[in-house]
């Protein structure tokens, strides 16, 4: 998500309580509202249902294509 603008990467190995904030912080209203469109654009809205349906084919096959 950092790589399309809808995030801000800060690695584990730099993270503590105090740059979180920092960072937190330093986040203007532009610049969350900038985020928060690009991560709408990135988003799957349907992306639960099509998951739902691949297992339950992956069940059903295993089944031997017999529903319960």
């Amino acid at each position: 998500m950092a790589n399309n603008g809808a995030a801000v990467h800060l690695p584990q190995s730099e993270m503590s309580a105090e740059k979180l904030a920092a960072m937190l912080q330093s986040l203007s209203r532009e610049q969350l509202l900038t985020m928060a469109e690009a991560a709408r654009r990135l988003g799957k809205p349907k992306a639960t249902e099509s998951i739902a349906d691949e297992l339950e084919a992956i069940a059903l096959a295993a089944a031997g294509g017999v529903k319960p």
